[in-house]
């Protein structure tokens, strides 16, 4: 049942234990450098091969999501405008006016539908 659950954690544990932890340690240490490397590397162009973007592609599921996401953040405050949010100005009696004008076209639709399924009534 845990193998079905885990198959990570069965399969780590036929791995010694200096060798998890320098695994863990390469993880460490990659992720330690991505911070400075990440905005230097042209993510765009991550499908052509033998790329550091592509490297870096490939290689995401050993980015630690911290990582990730503080590069977005970096990426998003870098290209983010410093302006005042739109303001939206409503005139209530267009809006009332154009209701009013939805609902009689509503109910002229309505009359001569009545109209028509009266004439082939033959009423």
């Amino acid at each position: 049942d845990v193998q079905r659950k885990f198959p990570l954690l069965t399969a780590t544990a036929a791995v010694s234990e200096s060798a998890l932890r320098l695994r863990f340690a390469m993880l460490l240490e990659l992720n330690s450098a991505l911070p400075t490397v990440l905005p230097l590397v042209d993510l765009r162009c991550c499908h052509q091969q033998h790329t550091l973007a592509y490297a870096l592609a490939h290689a995401r599921h050993m980015i630690f999501h911290t990582v990730k996401v503080d590069f977005t953040h970096l990426v998003l405050d870098a290209t983010a405008e410093n302006c005042s949010p739109p303001s939206v100005v409503i005139d209530r009696v267009k809006l009332d006016i154009r209701k009013e004008k939805e609902r009689a076209a509503r109910a002229s639709r309505a009359t001569a539908a009545a109209a028509a399924a009266a004439r082939r009534r033959g009423g």
